[in-house]
């Protein structure tokens, strides 16, 4: 190692000012710092309870927010990094990394000058020191918060993803050999790589059926996006190590929340198919990076999921807590992971924690903070070969998932780098700001693909996605399918979490994207196709419909709960019926008695005034005469408003009677004339307005010159 290091590529560090680094020192971190102080802050009355000294406890949060503030002041102006003054049982290793710098380079380290990684590091090491110092409460999470609002935006991910892990248990019971499990293990190892960045747009929302939903075909998009797979050797050494009993996997833990969770998902998988008998989780040792797993993370994690409605979750969760019991789940942590020191120098600093790594059967490392330690967070050139850029670091055989989020990076093949450079200049850390999938979201973003149908029937989701997919997928080929429109129980779940939790609804819409617009055109075709005992219309995916007036009526009167299928049923005598379109509330889908149909209008008039759901419905034309109508009562209502604001003026004018009592009399008067003037039936509705327009203006200078 020691003649290597003369030949190592430099450290990333924010003396380069185009690197990530330089913006995470300059603006990342400040901010960060910012909300713990404000965290602090507002938590201030919860350490008053923790000594039942109030006065005592504010002079002690005063006294840490000060350090914290003074420690933002350092960072802005690139002061040196002062060695660690607590008692804890790392500070002696902190203290001697920061010694190894000054004699090394024969300088303090300061914040835009030193390595990156021991910048960083440093910085959560004294936030931490601040609070154990200062606080009464000295394991105080000052992230907690942060992670707890993450846990509850993907909570509904969280659920999605357990009903089809519980679906995929059960088929591992089927699996007789590991070949036929394969394809399930690429999908939760992928979910475990995605699981930190994608979170609610990992799921379309549909549940997972035979590996056929949404879910699976989004990761197939998704797959174009990593760089290095090396799946077909990791499923080789699974099967040679699946004979050997006693074996240990160990997980380096990352993210709490729906990463956590999607590990949980990993570790179990390889219980289940014998791939490992135990499993341990590596956690941080105090709060690290704002989401980073700590052991007490981990355990409110499982609880957390034990409080779930979901019973999926509820099992899950029982099944974890009983692994925990039983030693199958092992929590550990130790200092090293949350040190300043690249992975390459554990034998040297931790030979301990080195030591139990070698008698691991495999080394899973999640994350791009883990992914830079491994390779010493230098700048590698891209095609360096990832064992070289592990520096020797190598206890026992390696998997390391991670998104990229910093400008470090090995085992690319040639060109490679050069290829995505010229896509986009910054791929390297453009995951952070949403680039890389924002044109994999599942939405319609190109019309020209996509088709809408309505009036679907959701009894079971698994036969209505399937019937969907075997109907249309004879007329081409189809990237996704979205279902939409089913009324949620909780208002707060959001469409892909309510699909799966219905259990039945009479009216489902849904959007089927094809991969080529040739498709859509074949589909329309199959417009009024009856499925389920429901016809279905076919239309293109765009804001307005275009349709023949000629040919569409107006329904009124129509009952709240109505359906599709029941006016289809009472007008199927007048002919053909090309769409039926009942307007429905966009928040709870029920109908707001008012609706369109296309179709021979001469039968259908007919039909004014008839019964249906025992209410007498309206049948009028959409042509000329009801476009007047509309028009009429949209200027009615503009003059409606226009008086009803002239009304307010009049009213605040009283408060200034006080003061100018002659002039506001003057302007009520007038103002009362005014208003209850009509205009005649021929008279201009715009001189009208003018007028009024006018009256206002005289009673804003009015208000001006008394207000003076």
């Amino acid at each position: 190692l020691d003649k290597m290091s003369t030949a190592l590529p430099n450290a990333l560090s924010a003396k380069y000012r185009n690197s990530f680094a330089y913006t995470t020192i300059k603006d990342r971190l400040p901010v960060i710092l910012t909300k713990v102080i404000d965290t602090l802050h507002c938590s201030r009355c919860q350490f008053a309870g923790a000594d039942n000294q109030q006065e005592g406890s504010i002079d002690c949060v005063r006294q840490a927010i000060g350090h914290l503030s003074e420690l933002r002041y350092k960072l802005s102006t690139d002061k040196a990094l002062t060695n660690i003054e607590d008692n804890l049982n790392d500070a002696l290793m902190w203290n001697n990394s920061l010694s190894e710098y000054r004699s090394k380079y024969n300088l303090d380290p300061t914040w835009f000058t030193a390595p990156w990684l021991l910048c960083e590091c440093y910085f959560y090491r004294k936030i931490w020191e601040i609070i154990h110092i200062n606080l009464p409460i000295k394991d105080w999470d000052p992230f907690a918060k942060q992670k707890e609002q993450g846990w509850l935006s993907t909570y509904a991910t969280v659920e999605s993803l357990a009903k089809m892990f519980s679906e995929m248990m059960l088929s591992f019971c089927k699996c007789v050999s590991l070949e036929q499990a394969q394809l399930h293990i690429e999908e939760i190892v992928q979910f475990a790589l995605w699981g930190n960045k994608c979170d609610l747009s990992l799921s379309c929302g549909e549940a997972v059926h035979e590996a056929k939903a949404s879910d699976m075909l989004f990761l197939k998009k998704l797959e174009k996006f990593i760089l290095i797979n090396n799946m077909p050797a990791l499923f080789s050494y699974l099967k040679q190590s699946c004979m050997k009993s006693n074996s240990t996997v160990d997980i380096i833990l990352d993210n709490v929340g729906l990463e956590l969770f999607a590990d949980l998902c990993l570790a179990d998988t390889l219980l289940q198919l014998k791939l490992a008998s135990k499993v341990r989780f590596h956690a941080k040792s105090f709060p690290y990076f704002v989401s980073d797993t700590t052991e007490e993370d981990f355990l409110l994690t499982l609880n957390n999921l034990n409080n779930q409605q979901d019973s999926d979750v509820k099992q899950l969760s029982s099944r974890w807590s009983t692994f925990l019991k039983n030693g199958t789940f092992v929590l550990t942590k130790h200092t090293f992971w949350t040190s300043p020191y690249a992975y390459y120098e554990m034998r040297r600093i931790a030979p301990d924690l080195y030591e139990e790594l070698e008698k691991s059967n495999l080394l899973i490392f999640k994350g791009d903070l883990n992914y830079r330690k491994l390779v010493g967070d230098l700048n590698w050139p891209p095609t360096t070969p990832f064992e070289q850029a592990l520096i020797g670091f190598k206890p026992c055989p390696i998997l390391a998932l991670r998104t990229v989020k910093a400008d470090t990076i090995a085992g690319l093949k040639p060109g490679q780098s050069e290829q995505l450079t010229a896509t986009d200049p910054h791929w390297m850390i453009s995951v952070r700001h949403d680039n890389k999938f924002s044109q994999f979201r599942i939405g319609l973003t190109n019309s020209l693909i996509h088709i809408y149908v309505a009036n679907g029937v959701l009894k079971n989701f698994v036969l209505l996605f399937d019937n969907l997919k075997q109907l249309f997928g004879k007329i081409g080929k189809i990237e996704c399918i979205r279902l939409r429109s089913c009324i949620p129980v909780n208002p707060k779940l959001p469409q892909r979490l309510v699909i799966i939790k219905k259990a039945e609804s009479t009216h489902v819409n849904a959007y089927i994207r094809f991969v080529s617009k040739e498709s859509v055109d074949k589909a329309l075709e199959l417009n009024g196709t009856q499925m389920q005992e429901h016809h279905l219309f076919v239309d293109r995916c765009i804001k307005r419909r275009q349709y023949d007036k000629k040919r569409a009526v107006f329904l009124g009167n129509l009952a709240f709960d109505i359906g599709e299928e029941e006016i289809y049923a009472h007008f199927t005598d007048c002919g053909e019926i090309d769409r039926i379109r009942v307007v429905r509330d966009r928040h709870n889908y029920i109908g707001k008695g008012f609706g369109f149909e296309s179709y021979s209008v001469g039968l259908a008039l007919k039909l004014n005034d008839s019964l249906l759901k025992n209410r007498k419905i309206r049948v009028t034309r959409i042509g000329k005469k009801s476009d007047e109508h509309r028009m009429k009562a949209k200027v009615v209502q503009r003059r409606n408003s226009s008086m009803n604001n002239v009304q307010q003026k009049m009213k605040r004018t009283t408060t200034f009677k006080k003061r100018n009592p002659a002039k506001v009399k003057n302007f009520s008067k007038k103002l009362k004339k005014q208003v209850s003037k009509k205009p005649a039936p021929t008279e201009d509705l715009k001189t009208f307005s003018n007028e009024i327009i006018k009256v206002l203006i005289q009673i804003g200078q009015s208000i001006f010159t008394t207000n003076r």
